[in-house]
């Protein structure tokens, strides 16, 4: 997943994240901690808690602390027979209905958005569903996306364990449920602290360099661009400000994002593996020239990637912006089977391409269109001093 967040978090309504509980998780100590640390509810806030059949007692939790804290509470409860018939059985001509408008007036209603995940197995829900009906629902959704920025709503979004994730992983359960409930009791002062010191480099570089051992060699401006910090906290400062995605957090967090100076991404990008629909993708090259995508090869697994990239129109395939993992307690794991590389995990890098209007960029996609490309073992370089090295953070 967790791939350029504008994927998940600008679809309100059919996200939610990635909590995994402990093996006893205290369900009215987290539910106290979302809503009144991460969320920071407020009497008379409007406090929508949405998830899944599986998740129902965390989000029983949530709201119980939510009202005690003087939330006005409302339940939106997903299934994941629900959301295999949208991408199966309903037809084509209703799934690009403009439904903007209805969400963005009853957004106007909303002070919080809890989201947690709202299906258990994405694998049966997602694969093999052709890109058209991805791009079909995303067009649906443009109108209102566009206009997140212009809510006042402040999100949480909350992940859940299931054996399924773990699978797509690779991962026993066990060893995934430990590392995630490790993750959410990181330590968030000192995750914050390291994000707002590469923020202070970001904003005030002049070149920012991303090299790998498999042959990355890509340089880009960020210029004064704005940061967007998840470090688990929407902090009153937070609250005001205008871009959704300065107001929205996650839980296990850990993570800055920045856009990039579209037109300045020159270089090439290699990546050894990764995902499209389920499918293994290896050893992708692709190069940059003015910030654009050109070149674009694979030795494994290239028809999934032309099958999405030759459906897009608009900047889908200019550079969008990066990411940098914080949370120690998130690892990355690609030994064999294993495939687990979250933005969060520390040292771990995204490379974004195409739509980044709502994080206040310049590129402007159909349907909001982003794709990401991970960036295992990267050094990273700002006016050459590196924060990240060999997939080491170094702040």
């Amino acid at each position: 997943m967790k791939t350029f967040r504008i994927n998940l978090l600008a679809l309100l309504l059919l996200m939610g994240g990635y909590f995994l509980q402990a093996q006893s998780p205290d369900f009215a100590e987290l539910g106290k901690r979302i809503a009144t640390t991460s969320a920071n509810i407020k009497p008379g806030d409007v406090v929508v808690i949405y998830g899944g059949k599986h998740t129902i007692d965390l989000m029983e939790a949530v709201a119980i602390e939510a009202q005690k804290q003087g939330g006005i509470v409302n339940l939106f409860l997903e299934t994941d027979p629900i959301t295999y018939s949208l991408f199966h059985d309903v037809p084509d001509e209703y799934l690009n209905m403009d439904r903007g408008n209805y969400f963005k007036a009853w957004f106007k209603e909303i002070d919080v958005w809890i989201g947690l995940p709202g299906s258990e197995n994405f694998q049966l829900l997602y694969k093999d569903v052709p890109e058209e009906k991805f791009a079909l629902i995303r067009k649906g959704n443009e109108s209102f996306t566009n206009s997140l920025n212009d809510s006042k709503v402040r999100g949480v979004f909350v992940a859940y364990p299931s054996e399924y994730q773990a699978a797509d992983a690779g991962l026993d359960f066990g060893t995934f449920e430990k590392m995630q409930w490790a993750a959410v009791n990181a330590d968030y002062s000192k995750i914050a602290a390291q994000a707002k010191k590469l923020e202070a480099m970001l904003l005030k570089s002049k070149v920012v360099k991303i090299t790998t051992p498999g042959g990355t060699d890509l340089t880009f401006f960020v210029n004064s661009r704005p940061c967007f910090i998840d470090d688990g906290v929407v902090t009153e400062e937070d609250a005001q400000k205008s871009l959704i995605f300065l107001r929205t957090v996650s839980l296990p967090g850990g993570n800055v994002f920045t856009t990039i100076i579209e037109n300045s991404g020159k270089g090439k990008v290699v990546v050894t593996k990764t995902k499209c629909n389920y499918g293994t993708i290896r050893n992708i090259s692709l190069e940059f020239k003015d910030g654009v995508m050109q070149n674009l090869q694979a030795v494994e697994g290239q028809a999934c990637l032309t099958d999405i990239f030759k459906l897009q129109n608009g900047d889908y395939n200019k550079i969008g912006g990066f990411s940098i993992g914080l949370n120690p307690a998130l690892k990355v794991m690609q030994a064999g089977d294993q495939d687990f590389r979250w933005d969060s995990a520390a040292g771990m890098v995204y490379l974004a391409m195409g739509d980044n209007s709502i994080f206040g960029g310049q590129n402007e996609a159909e349907g909001q269109f982003s794709y990401s490309f991970p960036l295992t073992d990267a050094t990273v370089s700002i006016d050459g001093v590196v924060v990240v090295e060999k997939g080491a953070l170094k702040l």
